[in-house]
């Protein structure tokens, strides 16, 4: 494995940015649907009205990893494909503390799908209003948090997987009822002894690796270290990794956007810089903050071999 060290500092305003990642891309053609949740009447299937349970206590929806080390610290990472590596930093990093939280993004017959942990678990999900119903036994429907990317804001699958919460956005080219159900029934999980998520699908479902790209998007599994208010660490499953490359260009500042766009604090992105690099030839990452950490980050932070 190789490592580089040419990092990238950029400076960039939130009205830059494209919040390309809140907006599906259909992949072929258009889809028609009846409509999110219409069941149609020969199928038996009983209309499930809306109900109103107590959300769960809010917790938080992350990891906090057990780092090893005195003045370089290692922790032990595992993406969502279930690849693993051990990270080192300088203790000043302190990457550990910040949590980390899985994301993922799968194609869905001619739909592009995100699945990332809200870092408010359910109770975050819950904020747009009561739960509209149950799907399986571990996965619910929620209506969608009021947002800038769109007037009526899409519903939401919510996956429970012992005690992690990923959420799925079904945004562009709605899926009807029969569609959420089985994508529900599709997508499943396992946690680690140490407590990361591994994702694994039926079809429908094909998630994303790091060979997939689409319109310029690179679909590999991350791993996303803090967040709102102050520092966004992203690592992603890559391969033969490069800084030049567009498909690994902005994966800071997207993941960033996301965090904000769904908590209404697109404003705390003025001013964050974004810096770039590779931690081995499999391993990329990249940070957004305060210039001075970011670079900071970009320079120190490898995947020790």
């Amino acid at each position: 494995m190789t490592s580089s060290t040419t990092g990238l500092g950029r400076r960039r305003w939130v009205a830059l940015v494209i919040l390309a990642g809140l907006v599906s891309v259909p992949l072929v053609g258009l889809v028609l649907s009846r409509g999110p949740d219409v069941v149609p009447a020969h199928s038996g299937t009983p209309t499930v009205a809306p109900v109103s349970p107590s959300p769960s206590p809010p917790r938080p929806n992350k990891l906090v990893p057990k780092e090893s080390g005195g003045a370089t610290k290692t922790i032990k990472v595992t993406f969502p494909d279930g690849y693993a590596a051990r990270i080192a930093y300088p203790s000043d990093v302190g990457l550990a503390h910040l949590g980390v939280r899985p994301y993922a993004v799968a194609i869905i017959g001619t739909r592009l799908r995100q699945f990332y942990a809200p870092a408010g678990g359910e109770a975050e999900v819950a904020a747009g209003g009561p739960m509209i119903r149950r799907l399986t036994g571990n996965v619910t429907l929620w209506p969608g948090l009021p947002g800038p990317a769109a007037a009526v804001p899409p519903p939401v699958l919510l996956f429970a997987f012992k005690n992690w919460r990923i959420a799925m956005p079904d945004v562009e080219l709605q899926m009807s009822f029969e569609e959420r159900v089985g994508v529900a029934r599709a997508l499943h999980a396992r946690v680690t002894t140490d407590g990361y998520l591994i994702l694994s699908a039926d079809p429908p479902v094909r998630l994303g690796t790091p060979r997939d790209i689409m319109s310029g998007m690179m679909l590999a599994p991350e791993l996303w270290f803090g967040g709102l208010p102050d520092l966004m660490v992203v690592l992603v499953h890559t391969l033969n990794c490069r800084t030049d490359l567009p498909r690994l260009e902005g994966m800071a500042e997207h993941a960033f956007v996301e965090d904000a766009a769904r908590a209404g604090e697109e404003g705390r992105m003025v001013g964050a810089e974004f810096a770039d690099a590779c931690a081995s030839k499999d391993v990329y990452v990249a940070a957004g903050g305060p210039g001075d950490l970011v670079r900071h980050i970009r320079d120190t932070v490898r995947v020790k071999e």
